[in-house]
């Protein structure tokens, strides 16, 4: 996931991901190896926030500077 993100230490990206993980949003999976792997998914309620999220998202792109928007 680092890759998907750059500019982000693996950190914290791990330290994101567990807040999301104790509030419920996202679930983590561990695999078995070799070799060992972890996954994350949107549970449910995360899922729940991806039309706000898209929401603000269109609104950012119609309303912010292009340059403002990273």
């Amino acid at each position: 996931m680092a890759r998907a993100l750059p500019g982000i230490s693996e950190s914290v990206l791990s330290d994101r991901l567990g807040e999301l993980v104790r509030v419920g949003l996202v679930s983590r999976t561990v695999r078995e190896g070799p070799p060992v792997g972890v996954s994350y998914e949107l549970t449910e309620r995360g899922a729940a926030v991806l039309p706000a999220l898209d929401a603000l998202a269109r609104w950012a792109h119609e309303n912010l500077p292009a340059e403002g928007c990273r």
